[in-house]
């Protein structure tokens, strides 16, 4: 006699595969069983060598790890480049801004005030992408504008 769920849970793995048919069509749960012991056991101990299936799901495992610890960010987004510190040439910063369609004398301040500061934000941070931070400052300008 069958536990009930064993019976539930075994039920559908049964069917992907004939290893775990009788010749009459009907499920060998003997068999299977032995395959999930065997399974299950192999994870446990960490000895993948008997169970072709544990040692599937190991690598897989260990695939998944490593890719959601990549840069040590869940979900193992790639690093993102940063632009670096302000260019010493203010003709760079104003291509990028007509590139991006930023507003040059708001990107020629940013140039002059993050200089003058010597590559810090007003707060005294130091600048790290200096693209992301030409387009905050844009941005905050013109919304500025917009509200006064």
């Amino acid at each position: 006699m069958r536990v009930r769920w064993v019976k539930i849970w075994i039920d559908p793995m049964a069917t992907l595969t004939e290893r775990f048919r009788k010749d009459d069509g009907s499920i060998d749960f003997e068999a299977l069983g032995r395959e999930e012991y065997e399974f299950r056991h192999a994870l446990i101990v960490g000895d993948c060598s008997k169970s072709a299936r544990a040692k599937e799901a190991s690598d897989q495992a260990v695939k998944d790890f490593k890719y959601h610890s990549e840069n040590g960010k869940k979900g193992g987004r790639p690093r993102k480049d940063a632009a670096g510190p302000m260019p010493s040439d203010r003709q760079v910063v104003v291509d990028f801004a007509t590139e991006e369609g930023l507003d040059v004398d708001d990107a020629c301040e940013c140039f002059y005030a993050t200089t003058e500061r010597k590559n810090k934000t007003s707060k005294g941070v130091k600048i790290t992408d200096w693209k992301n931070y030409v387009k905050s400052w844009c941005k905050t300008r013109k919304a500025r504008r917009k509200a006064g």
